[in-house]
């Protein structure tokens, strides 16, 4: 029987805590219907489920097992491999809903498939640690004037500057309780731009701060404080200087692009009606790329103000990209919900189109995710891994030193 069946209970508490009566409705009909060899109602009510919440590995998995009982080979083995991008595992070949399929060359194939996805690989090269013993590191970006890297922390609400092997605070809660978790930093000639979120995981969180953002901006020669703002009901997630005149953040509750000034944030783009959530965004000639994570990858073009799916022509997972980063036609992303988790870039044909997929970092950790990272002196410099699975129930654990990577551009 399908291993994803049996924690039927579990999974719907858990994963569809916050969905839809209709998410959960579907979800249902589909586990009483596979229980009751109606195979055409599993597909049906699994295909449904999906479209409602996309790109989860369990309805993914289900899909394909759905695919193989109704006797739609071509169309199974398209929807595993898909989702073994996801969650690239064995486990499937001892499933008997895929009995059918043993003697496919295809489906055979999906085992060399996994162990590709599985390999580590290594194209980086480590550029400095910190200890993350009581900071989670979420955001990098670096002044090319003072030649330092400034460092945002979750836990301690703390934006640090790295310099010559030292770690020194800029802003702290202390100083400063506007300052939330520490999510996206970008910096322009004028000030560094700093978005911050109300976490549950950041220290001293309490339910009046729920869902409230902040930007800051700060002096770059000297660290103060020039301008702060709160921006109720979102979750800013990154921050990016477009030019001088365009400073944008997205806002990962409301999928809403904000447009920054020095006195408030405006939206530039409502994307509430297409989008599940926001994260990283890159820019190039016109174009806006944003990170979905649940969604995958999408370009908005802001003539036309037009949003458009990037197709990813089944060359790598859309779902759990995180930061991104655009330089000379390809576009780097961070992406830390699969399993495993890797760093990629994409050829763009036109902008918009993927023309091909190269893994750079793949497998490092066990534990731990890629989320940022920075251009300097055709390097990227990225997080490797963030400590987002340091908590135990709501308290951070500490963990290893964080990594700093080095990826030379090409």
């Amino acid at each position: 029987m399908n291993r994803l069946l049996l924690t039927l209970f579990a999974v719907t508490c858990s994963i569809l805590l916050n969905a839809q009566d209709s998410l959960r409705t579907y979800y249902a009909w589909s586990l009483d219907a596979y229980k009751q060899n109606d195979y055409a109602g599993f597909l049906k009510y699994a295909k449904r489920a999906n479209e409602l919440r996309p790109n989860h590995p369990i309805l993914a998995y289900n899909i394909a097992s759905a695919y193989a009982l109704n006797q739609m080979p071509d169309e199974s083995i398209v929807a595993l491999r898909d989702y073994l991008f996801m969650n690239a595992s064995l486990d499937f070949m001892n499933d008997m809903d895929f009995v059918s399929l043993k003697d496919n060359p295809e489906f055979q194939a999906l085992k060399t498939h996994v162990i590709k996805l599985n390999e580590r690989l290594e194209k980086s090269s480590s550029s400095f640690s910190l200890s993350q013993e009581k900071d989670h590191f979420e955001s990098i970006t670096y002044h090319p004037k003072n030649k330092s890297y400034l460092m945002g922390s979750v836990t301690t609400r703390t934006l640090f500057e790295y310099a010559d092997g030292e770690l020194s605070p800029v802003i702290t809660a202390e100083d400063n309780p506007l300052i939330y978790g520490v999510m996206g930093i970008d910096y322009s000639s004028d000030y560094t731009w700093v978005c911050t979120a109300a976490l549950p995981e950041i220290n001293g969180f309490t339910e009046d701060i729920k869902n409230k953002s902040s930007i800051i901006g700060i002096n770059p020669s000297n660290g103060k404080i020039k301008f702060q703002y709160e921006v109720p009901n979102a979750i800013l997630g990154d921050v990016l200087v477009v030019n001088k005149n365009l400073v944008l953040s997205t806002d990962g509750l409301g999928n809403k692009v904000y447009m920054l000034n020095k006195n408030e944030a405006s939206i530039y783009a409502d994307l509430s009606g297409q989008l599940y959530n926001l994260q990283g965004l890159a820019y190039a000639d016109g174009m806006l790329y944003l990170a979905d994570y649940i969604l995958g990858l999408h370009v908005y073009n802001m003539k036309d103000k037009t949003l458009s799916k990037i197709n990813n022509k089944g060359l790598y997972a859309d779902k759990g990209t995180d930061g991104l980063l655009y330089s000379a036609g390809y576009l780097y992303c961070f992406q830390n919900g699969t399993t495993p988790k890797r760093v990629f870039r994409i050829k763009l044909k036109n902008y918009e189109e993927v023309e091909s997929v190269q893994v750079l970092d793949q497998n490092l950790y066990e534990k731990g995710e890629p989320t940022q990272g920075v251009i300097v002196d055709e390097a990227i410099y990225y997080i490797s891994n963030s400590s987002w699975d340091a908590y135990k129930e709501g308290v951070y654990q500490g963990a290893p030193d964080l990594e700093v990577r080095k990826i030379k551009l090409d």
